[in-house]
């Protein structure tokens, strides 16, 4: 039987765990060179493992939702329905449902986010493989959802809640969205839907906004703190409102999250017995910096094709500046 804090039984760790692994063994996967006859190989190979993983996930969705639902006499309301979709937003109101079934609740909300996770994996996935459709179809639907999450995240971490966990999800969750738009504004440009990838590109861009001031305003340990380098390090403000953007050409700075580590170093953060949070953190962190980099750079080839000279000009400047930064802290 499930425990009744289902949250935050063993069984949800070993799936946060595994999720993890997961993640990061498609990621080595997708890194690997192959032969010119099986230009794709390794990348079918990522594939497989996520959605195996996707299955996994899905069907523990399913056991706990028989828990939510009860004896099933009566139907869910529908914001009990979205709650253990997306996640019950502050202050919501479960009714008389119980512990058990709030905590199942919980659970399935985490859990779609996971599968969200994985989603925009396989959206990535599918572009690489050339097979761009299928990565749209993937993408189009999961990138608002993990846009959404990221917000929720970065409220969490505002709030104090979840420690050093809730900061690496709000970096990864983020991470994870500024890739899969990245990647959809890829084919959508190449289908002249411009403006509708600079919506996305712009969507991502506020998100990461307020991840990064969650992130630097967090409470943080000592040693996290020193390992980002004293919390906080300059970098170039990414604004989701462009026409404040376009006022102000080359200014506009603000302390953002450390920009340290890159892709490699995402994979020692998603080592699941790795207790290093501040090490993680950082990492998870400098690969979120990494991925808002393209997204500017992205932004710079749409505006330019929306005919929007100053935007493009002043997102050129800022991806430059970002691009100096990472590579100076990497020297360093």
């Amino acid at each position: 039987r499930l425990a009744v804090d289902i949250a935050n039984c063993p069984a949800m760790e070993q799936l946060r765990v595994e999720l993890i692994a997961a993640l990061a063994e498609a990621g080595r996967l997708a890194s690997l060179e192959n032969p010119v006859s099986e230009p794709y190989k390794t990348r079918y190979e990522a594939r497989e493992v996520l959605l195996s993983f996707r299955a996994k996930l899905t069907e523990a969705i399913a056991e706990r939702a028989k828990v939510v639902k009860g004896d099933g006499s009566a139907p869910l309301d529908a914001s009990v329905q979205v709650a253990m979709e997306l996640g019950a937003p502050e202050g919501f109101e479960w009714g008389d449902m119980s512990a058990a079934q709030r905590s199942a609740a919980a659970a399935c909300a985490e859990l779609h986010a996971g599968v969200d996770r994985v989603d925009a994996r396989l959206g990535i996935n599918y572009i690489e493989t050339e097979e761009n459709a299928e990565g749209d179809r993937v993408l189009d639907t999961t990138l608002p959802r993990i846009v959404g999450r990221a917000w929720q995240a970065a409220q969490a971490v505002a709030r104090g809640e979840g420690g050093a966990a809730a900061r690496c999800g709000a970096a990864a969750m983020c991470a994870d969205a500024a890739r899969a738009a990245n990647f959809l504004c890829l084919i959508w440009s190449g289908w002249g839907k411009h403006a509708a990838a600079l919506g996305r590109l712009r969507a991502v861009k506020a998100a990461y906004n307020a991840v990064s001031r969650a992130l630097k305003g967090a409470p943080r340990p000592a040693a996290a703190a020193a390992a980002a380098g004293g919390g906080t390090t300059a970098a170039v403000s990414v604004d989701g409102d462009d026409s404040k953007e376009e006022s102000k050409a080359g200014g506009g700075e603000e302390e953002s999250a450390s920009a340290e580590g890159g892709p490699a170093d995402a994979h020692r953060a998603c080592e699941p017995e790795s207790e290093d949070w501040a090490g993680r953190e950082a990492a998870l962190v400098g690969s979120l910096e990494v991925a808002v980099t393209h997204t500017l750079f992205y932004a710079t080839q749409v505006y330019t094709q929306l005919g929007r000279g100053d935007a493009a000009a002043l997102h050129v400047e800022r991806t430059l500046r970002r691009q100096v930064r990472d590579y100076t802290t990497a020297a360093e």
